[in-house]
């Protein structure tokens, strides 16, 4: 039986084993929607296709660009940058010919790249690590919070945490409950959408959510390990703004 061509493409997760927490990564929660997550604010280029602006990506493989809406790991400077106040796009329509252009006057165009561009600005990184979606352990789930069990960060990355016995999110409570001072070692990454925040655990940890609506939800954390807490507005709340 033939259904006809199906165009919709797919995002499949990574299943595989990681030593420490990427550098950039992406999760799915509940509702299929995907987040970027960044463990610090440097050495990443996120790939948004902006309405009415000439500015966003291409991956540059065999000659051909390709747009990406993704998100990366740059650990190094571009190898290339062209930068003009008077303008290198001027209409849409012509992107990808200016960007082949350049880059065929620079003897580029056989490079593989990833290609940031502006109407003044073209870049282009020859070292990035496109961001994978993994399917970390979920621990709770909700309309608005989402807890994931993660790898440790890696120790080069010399994330600075707080000790907090409870911090609060868009009008979310969160609170711990411990034999160490009921507190938990916590840092904010960066996300897009909403927010995000790596929770270490020294003792086994009670963790308490309340919500805005005074409902409120508690799940135990186990000792010496790391969790993935992520916020996304819920359609409620995106209404009542």
């Amino acid at each position: 039986m033939n259904f006809g061509k199906l165009n919709k493409k797919y995002e499949v997760k990574i299943l595989k084993e990681v030593k420490y927490l990427p550098h950039v990564f992406k999760v799915r929660n509940r509702y299929g929607e995907i987040i970027k997550v960044m463990t610090i604010n440097k050495d990443f280029v996120n790939c948004e296709k902006k309405i009415n602006e000439l500015s966003n990506c291409f991956e540059l493989k065999d000659g051909k660009l390709k747009e990406t809406d993704d998100l990366y790991y740059i650990p190094q400077n571009p190898m290339f940058s062209l930068h003009s106040k008077k303008g290198l796009i001027k209409d849409k329509r012509y992107i990808k010919n200016a960007i082949i252009s350049t880059l065929t006057n620079y003897e580029l165009l056989n490079e593989n790249l990833l290609i940031t561009y502006n109407d003044q600005e073209i870049i282009a990184y020859n070292k990035f690590y496109k961001a994978q979606l993994y399917q970390f352990f979920v621990i709770y789930g909700s309309e608005t919070i989402e807890i994931f069990e993660v790898p440790s960060p890696d120790p080069k990355l010399n994330l600075k945490y707080e000790s907090l016995d409870r911090f609060k999110i868009h009008g979310h409570m969160i609170k711990f409950s411990n034999s160490v001072g009921n507190k938990a070692e916590v840092t904010t990454l960066y996300s897009i959408p909403g927010s995000a925040y790596l929770i270490y655990t020294i003792a086994l940890t009670e963790i308490t959510i309340n919500f805005p609506n005074d409902r409120w939800a508690i799940h135990v954390l186990d000792p010496d390990k790391y969790y993935l807490l992520t916020y996304l507005e819920n359609t409620e709340e995106k209404i009542q703004k």
